[in-house]
């Protein structure tokens, strides 16, 4: 596996530096499979993305240096994705000479766990005609895209530092199945401290997307037999500057035609900065419908206190559902 460090925001070192593909590049409009397949597995690295076209966000808060934002609308509502997609697309800060950089994200819809099904969640960067400096790094906002019901209330989130992190990206290649996994690594010497999942085709969706140490795995389910366009990403932190803890909750049953929702705690000490959830069996049928962190018991209303996933079982048999949260004491 080669994955491309894809630049830090205040430093430059660059061994590789794309503009990442923009998930409203595929999904406009539907289209048939097998055209599909064919753009999508020749689709070049191109801008990537607009000044959150959503806008809308809300801020929820600080905790430990880092910056939990969110933004809600109701699905179809969004602009930027053909219903019954879309997206929430969340900016850390101003475009000019922003100070913040986003770590993580993620999302969750009021709509039934069999409706609705995660499809991206991953790290943007602005165009050059919107960052200013511009550079090439992924650090500017957070994107999430889900297909659900039309009219659902649709809430996006994303948590933003003041400290550089190092952006890794791995374009998983094309392979003979639909059922697809990839794990991307960080540089030896970092942490992980947030990451993500990027699935092209229409009606292809996230089976998993979770922290493991020193990177990020994920598992998705291929439309088009293994020609679509997928990308795993880690957001890395060295291990000098970041106090980073892997925390997983115990297996959760999901019984057949149903979801279930398993929740990581960081503790009283720590604060979330990544986190996601895995899925066992075959990746087909089963998938995740909402990935967040969450707000805990303490006195506050700052979801810094762990992550919560929600996984619906399409199968006739049992699987089980774990979430994983990264939990720093600092971000």
């Amino acid at each position: 596996m080669r994955a491309s460090n894809l630049g830090e925001p205040s430093w430059f070192r660059y061994e590789f530096s794309p503009r990442l593909p923009s998930m409203r590049r595929y999904l406009a409009g539907a289209v048939a499979l097998t055209a599909a397949a064919a753009l999508l597995a020749s689709t070049p690295a191109i801008a990537g993305g607009p000044t959150d076209p959503n806008g809308g966000e809300v801020g929820l808060g600080m905790a430990g240096g880092l910056k939990y934002i969110s933004e809600t609308h109701n699905v179809g509502d969004g602009g930027t994705h053909t219903p019954p997609y879309d997206a929430t697309d969340i900016a850390c800060g101003p475009h000019t000479n922003s100070p913040w950089h986003v770590v993580s994200g993620g999302a969750a819809v009021k709509a039934p766990a069999q409706q609705t099904l995660l499809a991206v969640m991953r790290p943007m960067d602005l165009d050059p005609a919107f960052e200013s400096p511009d550079n090439a790094a992924p650090d500017d906002w957070w994107e999430s895209v889900v297909k659900s019901v039309v009219g659902h209330k649709l809430t996006g989130y994303a948590i933003c530092s003041k400290k550089p992190s190092h952006y890794v990206l791995h374009t998983t290649p094309t392979s003979a199945s639909s059922n697809r996994t990839d794990t991307v690594s960080c540089a030896a010497g970092d942490a992980v401290v947030g990451g993500g999942a990027f699935i092209a085709t229409t009606d292809s969706f996230v089976n998993s997307s979770y922290p493991i140490a020193g990177g990020w795995r994920i598992r998705v389910r291929d439309t088009v037999g293994g020609a679509g366009g997928m990308q795993a990403y880690a957001v890395c932190r060295p291990n000098g500057q970041i106090d980073s803890r892997l925390v997983a909750v115990e297996h959760k049953n999901v019984a057949p035609g149903t979801a279930a929702s398993a929740t990581a705690l960081c503790g009283a000490s720590r604060h979330v900065s990544g986190g996601g959830g895995r899925l066992t069996g075959r990746i087909g049928q089963a998938w995740l419908s909402a990935s967040r962190p969450i707000d805990g018991s303490d006195a506050d209303s700052v979801p810094d206190d762990g992550w919560r996933v929600t996984g619906y079982n399409s199968s006739g048999s049992s699987k089980s559902l774990r979430a994983i949260a990264v939990c720093v004491t600092s971000g």
